[in-house]
């Protein structure tokens, strides 16, 4: 009797695995000076960001937040759901969401 060999899964070593803080250089800068280093401390950044701030990194030509999770923490998936988003709440539930999946 021969056995099948099934071939064990690898362990992810990608970098939205691995990567859970931004290198200094790759920190989000808000154009109200606070600085993000890692998608939690954006999420939690959105409490109490104003609509003008927001506009700036939010707007029909560009969503810096989408950008930085997927250039940073190679996000892809996150950075779709977000780019959809043009409401504070709304992307922040995002975040929130994902953060709580990535616990769970």
């Amino acid at each position: 009797m021969i056995k099948e060999v099934i071939p064990m899964a690898k362990k992810s070593t990608s970098k939205k695995t691995a990567k859970k803080t931004a290198k200094p250089d790759e920190f989000f800068f808000l154009a109200d000076g606070r600085v993000a280093k890692n998608i939690k401390e954006l999420a939690f950044m959105l409490d109490d960001i104003s609509h003008d701030v927001f506009g700036h990194h939010v707007c029909e030509a560009r969503n810096d937040f989408a950008s930085w999770v997927d250039t940073v923490f190679d996000e892809k998936e996150l950075s779709e759901v977000l780019r959809l988003e043009t409401e504070i709440a709304k992307l922040q539930m995002q975040l929130f969401r994902h953060l709580a999946k990535k616990h769970a």
